[in-house]
């Protein structure tokens, strides 16, 4: 029986763990990267992920009535959902998909790489529901994606290979 975790829910609460209230637009699912939707509207709002704006990722307490959720972007052992058919190695680095928002591997074509390593694969997610979603990767977040003009001699960057990070 493999373990089971709220998706976008940190495994253990800690004092970096930063969980913030969301509206979010259109179809939205926990454990999925989003973008901001509206960064003039004065208040924030989140839509899923298309490659801009990461705003982190969505988490369990999904509310399709009053349209709000939670959305992390630093934890350590993070529930989210992997992309059917990705690889991801424990210890390595990974991306999301520009257009599902689920992770992959880093330096694939149409995604965004994110700061943060592979913590743990082949675990199950539980989203807003209690459903469960088989083929879920933990991983800890160090805060964002990874801008291109950062140096790969960065420390945090230690686990994306240079000639894998997204050019």
């Amino acid at each position: 029986m493999s373990r089971e975790f709220p998706l976008g829910s940190p495994r253990s609460r800690g004092n970096s763990d930063v969980v913030l209230p969301r509206q979010f637009v259109d179809a939205l699912t926990a454990g999925v990267a989003v973008s901001v939707s509206d960064a003039n509207s004065g208040h924030p709002i989140v839509k899923l992920f298309d490659g801009s704006a990461f705003a982190g990722f969505s988490v369990s307490d999904i509310d399709q009535v009053t349209k709000t959720t939670g959305v992390i972007k630093t934890g350590e052992a993070v529930c989210l959902r992997v992309k059917e058919d990705a690889i991801l190695v424990v210890g390595e680095g990974f991306a999301v998909d520009n257009t599902t928002g689920e992770l992959v591997p880093a330096g694939m074509d149409g995604s965004t790489t994110i700061n943060g390593e592979v913590a743990d694969i082949g675990v199950n997610g539980l989203d807003g529901v209690g459903e469960v979603i088989h083929g879920c990767a933990l991983v800890n977040l160090y805060g964002g994606a990874i801008t291109l003009t950062t140096s790969t001699q960065d420390p945090q960057l230690a686990s994306i290979k240079p000639s894998t990070a997204k050019k």
